[in-house]
């Protein structure tokens, strides 16, 4: 019948409207076995200004104006970085923080870079290709980080 755009098209494809318009990215809730997600889609800044002036419409949290979940402002590996400073993550889990569908080339390239530059290490060094492997933040990278913090424009003096 042709009625339909075609299958899996639509998150992507509003993921990359989310972006063009400043919207915080959507973030991704999986089950247990990742058989069922949920896709929650913040509220662009602009839409909640008008609400935020009566406290009844007021969420109780609102993660989507921390920078962190603000990432289009930030490169990937720095966006990496500063999810691995909270925990240890496997590859999917750093994708799926990101908002991300999967495992893209791009982030398999930022990783192979973090570790080359002495940034992030391996949980299991020894079995670089261990399906329980996970990535950690080294003092070096948490280093990184806090410098790439004091150099950024908001810390800056205009």
């Amino acid at each position: 019948m042709n009625l339909t755009e075609g299958r899996a098209t639509g998150i992507p494809k509003m993921i990359r409207a989310m972006r063009l318009n400043g919207s915080p990215l959507p973030e991704f809730d999986f089950d247990e076995d990742h058989s069922f997600f949920m896709v929650r889609l913040p509220a662009h800044p602009k839409a909640t200004q008008h609400s935020e002036s009566r406290p009844e419409s007021r969420p109780e949290s609102r993660p989507e104006s921390r920078p962190e979940s603000r990432p289009e402002s930030r490169p990937l590996d720095k966006r990496i970085g500063l999810l691995l400073l909270e925990r240890t993550r496997s590859k999917s889990e750093i994708s799926e923080g990101l908002g991300h569908t999967s495992i893209s080339g791009e982030l398999n390239k930022q990783v192979r870079s973090l570790l080359a530059r002495g940034l992030i290490t391996y949980t299991i060094p020894e079995k670089p290709r261990s399906r329980l492997q996970k990535y950690q933040l080294t003092e070096e990278g948490r280093a990184w980080l806090q410098a790439e913090a004091q150099d950024s424009p908001s810390t800056r003096e205009r």
